[in-house]
């Protein structure tokens, strides 16, 4: 198993244990997994390193495990009972990596959220278009999906 992947499981472990804890943050999960290999304390700068990689990776995986994009790779744990297409946790408005778990979010931060979802599947949309123009341009254009 790669480190990569060992950090993986870390916050895999750490996420499960606190599936119900409100707020998840991302600078705590990063702390919680770094912490758990029990390694010796590096210097300031390398600590400083350790920790903004651990961040960024927490991150990721965070955004990885419950965006709605991902939804067919989530675990099936992730998803909400009677909504499966809910994710169980949403990131907070104006915060840096804090993520609120569903049942805890007001309405005013989970219409953020749909703001948010909305934003990004317009500009998915754009992109879509955009990168479809360009191959048309270079390749021609292609008959409709599903025309024969």
């Amino acid at each position: 198993m790669s480190l990569h992947e060992e950090i993986n499981r870390a916050f895999q472990h750490i996420y499960d244990a606190q599936l119900k804890i409100d707020i998840i943050s991302v600078d705590s999960l990063a702390e919680a997994a770094r912490t758990s290999f029990g390694e010796p304390r590096p210097g300031p700068h390398d600590d400083y390193g350790a920790r903004e990689t651990y961040k960024r990776m927490a991150r990721r995986w965070l955004a990885g495990r419950t965006a709605a994009k991902n939804l067919e790779f989530a675990d099936a744990d992730d998803q909400h009972e009677l909504w499966p297409d809910l994710q169980r946790h949403y990131p907070q408005p104006e915060t840096s990596g804090e993520w609120k778990r569903l049942e805890a979010l007001t309405e005013p931060e989970g219409r953020w959220n749909v703001a948010q979802l909305r934003k990004q599947q317009k500009g998915a949309g754009r992109h879509a278009d955009t990168l479809e123009a360009w191959l048309d341009e270079k390749f021609g254009p292609q008959p409709a999906m599903g025309a024969v």
